[in-house]
């Protein structure tokens, strides 16, 4: 049973690690009037902690996933 939890967290964290590397973004773009534009990059902390949020977030619904499919996979035998 640990197994299928520990394979499930692992496989999501890295899964939301790689969809929150392309998806969370690391910087704001402002379009201001007259054509300008301010870019404000966020700073690298921040982004890390917003990617291992997402990544573990991922992960533990992956590993409730993989303790539902246990279950269920009890049952049936």
């Amino acid at each position: 049973m640990n197994n299928f939890i520990e394979k499930g967290f692992m496989y999501g964290f890295v899964i939301g690690i790689t969809l929150a590397l392309i998806f969370v973004p690391y910087k704001t773009v402002t379009y201001m009037t007259g054509g300008v534009t301010a870019t404000e990059y966020k700073e690298i902390p921040e982004y890390i902690i917003n990617v291992l949020r997402v990544s573990f977030s991922s992960g533990v619904v992956a590993s409730i996933i993989g303790l539902a499919l246990y279950k269920k996979r009890r049952t049936k035998d």
